[in-house]
């Protein structure tokens, strides 16, 4: 992962970079938790890859090869900071055509482009 040309760049005291990751080897979905737990499965994208302390907020989008669309879902908040900051966030993969989620499948030909938000 590396950031796009012009990023990061800082919004006041905050950090903001788009990021492309590569979908993981095997994706397995998403299964939701029940608060306090956090969902399992997708893909687990970690702040400190991203150089950042923290993730205040993570954005998702579409592959860029428009097959599949990205969700990012809040992640671990132990200790990570201010109330509601997260360690890491988790990325579900949908099929943006159906909007069904991916099944077991190689995804590491995709990339999906990330808004993250943190402090360094």
């Amino acid at each position: 992962m590396r950031p796009l040309d012009g990023y990061p760049t800082s919004w006041g005291s905050s950090r903001a970079s788009v990021m492309g990751v590569v979908g993981p080897t095997l994706y397995a979905p998403v299964v939701p938790g029940t608060p306090p737990l956090v969902a399992t499965g997708g893909q687990v994208i970690y702040a400190k890859d991203f150089g950042l302390k923290y993730f205040d907020f993570v954005c998702g989008g579409c592959s860029d090869s428009g097959t599949y669309e990205v969700k990012a879902i809040p992640g671990d908040q132990s200790g990570a900071g201010p109330k509601g900051a997260c360690l890491t966030y988790t990325l579900l993969w949908a099929t943006a055509a159906t909007g069904a989620q991916a099944g077991a499948v190689d995804l590491d030909a995709e990339i999906v482009r990330l808004l993250v938000v943190g402090p360094k």
